[in-house]
């Protein structure tokens, strides 16, 4: 009789545990579909720097390695991250931007700017989080010359110094799906949720594409107007 009872017993706890598998794979496969409806989150519309299609001011900084840094970039397409010692969100992504840096989306040349600190913040920021000294770079006057208040500020451009996309930041996902919805030419495409409290961010993102031509040449305390 006890026989009976253990077998049963026996028997039945595992027809839990196996439902209990089964209940989890379901779990799983409905948050795997949800995740991609949602798609990747993107950068936070901002009103700072400038407009998508204009020319860009074009300066240059001396890097943490000592070499000469050139804003916007020479590349094909150039992405700038501007970042502040005192702001919390730019410390949580100072991480990322070592990935960003060793290996950045194909195509793109990617640089740093510390905005305030100068030259300690960003040999510290380099150091810390072991960035390529070469693309690191203390820019006091890049957050006045781009009329920039927030960071970290992503900001991209193509080959000809306009700006392609930007937003406000926090992780690497923001910064690569910053770069895939300007490639996609998905101009004017703007989606949002509700604004954000203060100190959170919320998945909006800002899509811009460039115009054709090239800038003129520019000085660090002007952009030229588009050519029409």
């Amino acid at each position: 009789m006890d026989s009976n009872w253990f077998f049963a017993s026996y028997i039945l706890l595992w027809t839990l545990v196996l439902g209990s598998f089964v209940m989890w794979l379901v779990v799983l496969r409905q948050i795997g579909i949800l995740h991609s409806r949602w798609g990747p989150r993107g950068a936070l519309m901002t009103e700072d720097g400038p407009d998508v299609g204009e020319a860009v001011p074009r300066f240059s900084v001396v890097s943490v390695e000592g070499s000469e840094l050139r804003f916007p970039g020479d590349g094909l397409l150039n992405l700038a991250v501007l970042t502040n010692p005192s702001c919390s969100m730019c410390e949580e992504l100072a991480p990322a931007l070592g990935t960003l840096l060793r290996d950045p989306p194909e195509g793109v040349t990617p640089m740093v700017l510390v905005t305030d600190g100068g030259s300690d913040a960003a040999h510290k920021l380099a150091r810390d989080h072991r960035l390529d000294m070469a693309r690191v770079a203390s820019a006091p006057t890049a957050a006045s010359l781009l009329n920039v208040d927030s960071t970290p500020l992503a900001l991209l451009m193509d080959g000809g110094g306009y700006l392609l996309n930007k937003g406000i930041v926090n992780s690497l996902e923001q910064i690569e799906v910053l770069v895939a919805q300007a490639r996609s030419g998905e101009a004017g495409d703007v989606s949002s949720e509700e604004a954000a409290p203060e100190g959170e961010l919320r998945d909006v993102i800002m899509i811009g594409s460039a115009l054709g031509g090239g800038p003129e040449e520019v000085s660090q305390n002007e952009t030229p107007e588009r050519d029409r």
